[in-house]
């Protein structure tokens, strides 16, 4: 064990987004074999980066849209299932259209949380590309939930058949139950039922 630490403190990535200097919490990823606890650190301060500079909250407030060309092809292509994760969870925090394509790949991700991310990001979004991705997931009984819930959010009546379709063909109570009350919310917020 080194007696020298190579790796940057907490406090010196923190001061670093603070500033909003996401081209240098970006070199740590980039640089010399960086270990994959300084890769998930790196990530998770950029993920976490709010516009001008600053830690974005962590139930409100978005990230800055600056991080969607360094988080998109961690996103994409990253071995490790961690980075992925925060990637599309900093990625669905932007708020912004150009952040729905990395999303929607994402959805075919092998770890669940990142395709629970993905999926919450594009219903947030409204992405209408995403309507045929996300009816497929309602088959994925580890995301179907927030899979219906972003077809509600996305608010397009071509929701209703999906939604529909997976209440009538799933063997679970509790499942049938979501999707049915997802399809009620899709009714409402598209004008064929009375808002409540």
């Amino acid at each position: 064990m080194s007696l020298f630490r190579t790796d940057p403190s907490h406090a010196h990535l923190a001061q670093l987004r603070e500033e909003g200097d996401l081209a240098t919490l970006a070199d740590y990823l980039d640089g010399p074999k960086p270990s994959r606890g300084l890769r998930r650190q790196v990530v998770t301060y950029i993920a976490s980066t709010k516009p001008g500079g600053g830690k974005a909250g962590t139930g409100a407030g978005s990230t800055d849209p600056a991080i969607i060309p360094i988080l998109t092809p961690l996103l994409e292509s990253d071995p490790d299932r961690s980075v992925r994760r925060t990637a599309a969870y900093g990625l669905r925090r932007t708020g912004v259209e150009s952040a729905a394509q990395p999303l929607l790949q994402a959805l075919s991700d092998t770890d669940k949380a990142t395709r629970i991310h993905a999926a919450t990001g594009l219903g947030e979004l409204q992405s209408r590309a995403a309507l045929k991705p996300l009816s497929n997931l309602l088959k994925d009984r580890a995301c179907a939930s927030t899979a219906a819930r972003a077809l509600v959010e996305i608010g397009d009546e071509r929701g209703l058949d999906p939604l529909r379709n997976a209440a009538s063909s799933t063997r679970s109570r509790r499942q049938r139950g979501h999707f049915m009350q997802a399809a009620i919310d899709l009714e409402r917020r598209v004008g064929l039922l009375p808002s409540e």
